[in-house]
């Protein structure tokens, strides 16, 4: 699960800022539209879910490892 701090600072009625940041890395990055904010929380939450994938695909081959005593089938 991604944790996220979202400042949000209104300019006047049409724009908009902010700061989205990152709460286990501390990474921030600003932002000017709401089309920036979705666009940097999908993009985001893809990379999370591509570290998680590799993770456990990771985890799952070292289980098959030659050097853990199996043998390839």
């Amino acid at each position: 699960m991604q944790i996220y701090v979202l400042r949000i600072y209104r300019q006047d009625a049409r724009k908009l800022g902010g700061i989205l940041e990152d709460a286990q890395t501390g990474r921030a990055v600003t932002f000017r539209t709401i089309r920036e904010l979705t666009d940097l929380l999908r993009t985001t939450s893809v990379q999370a879910a591509r570290k998680r994938r590799r993770l456990v695909q990771a985890v799952a081959t070292a289980g098959k490892h030659p050097h853990n005593g199996e043998k390839d089938k």
